[in-house]
């Protein structure tokens, strides 16, 4: 398969902006969690919910409560308690290196000490998704599916390598749509050739990386 090379340009400007648009995403995505937490965190337990991300998916499993209902004002303090960290509502994103999983646990003041000690997290288990728990995630390929530049140029298959410090290190971009498994079982083989992280499968970023990037220039094709 053709590859089509970053520009140098769009390159720069991709790997300046990610951890921005990581924690943006992670802060408006957090606020709706929190919020439907709120709502429906009632007596008894509940099923998991997984919600889909412009880039990931979080997944809450909410607390198990007996004899209690929870206000909103009660819900992170719920969070923070040590009494009951084995029904603290796990909140994860998948595919994204540990300075944002520091993010994330910074903005909704859980207690660290208490992450660590927390069981076996709850991953979600979708399609395409590779299960991972919070001592392996050091690294990934976040791939933006469809990311298209204008009639001029084709539909782009994006995969974009992160460190553990959550920078961008490497891009790749190949014709056609995330969703061939053809085309993406050769990004994975290119990637594993390279001894890159396996990629993970990220739905709809390329609407939210349009809205970052309005300025981004078109991948230049070899």
């Amino acid at each position: 398969m053709q590859q089509f090379p970053c520009s140098e340009a769009l390159g720069s400007f991709l790997r300046q902006h990610l951890s921005t648009f990581l924690v943006d995403l992670l802060e408006a995505e957090s606020c709706r969690l929190i919020a439907l937490g709120c709502a429906t965190c009632r007596n008894g337990y509940q099923q998991e919910q997984q919600l889909r991300l412009a880039c990931g998916a979080l997944s809450l499993r909410r607390p198990r409560l007996r004899g209690a209902q929870q206000a909103p004002g009660e819900f992170l303090k719920l969070m923070r308690s040590r009494k009951s960290f084995h029904h603290v509502p796990y909140l994860f994103l998948s595919g994204l290196a540990r300075r944002e999983m520091g993010e994330l646990r910074t903005y909704l003041q859980v207690d660290p000490d208490l992450w660590r000690s927390a069981e076996e997290p709850f991953w979600p288990r979708l399609d395409g998704w590779r299960a991972a728990n919070l001592s392996s995630l050091v690294q990934h390929c976040l791939v933006l599916e469809r990311l298209d530049f204008g009639p001029d140029h084709p539909q782009l298959l994006v995969a974009l390598t992160i460190d553990r410090e959550g920078t961008a290190q490497g891009l790749d971009a190949r014709p056609g749509d995330a969703a061939s498994s053809r085309e993406w079982s050769e990004l994975c083989h290119s990637l594993k050739e390279r001894a890159l992280p396996a990629p993970i499968l990220v739905k709809g970023a390329a609407e939210v990386a349009r809205s970052h990037w309005p300025q981004a220039t078109p991948l230049e094709v070899s």
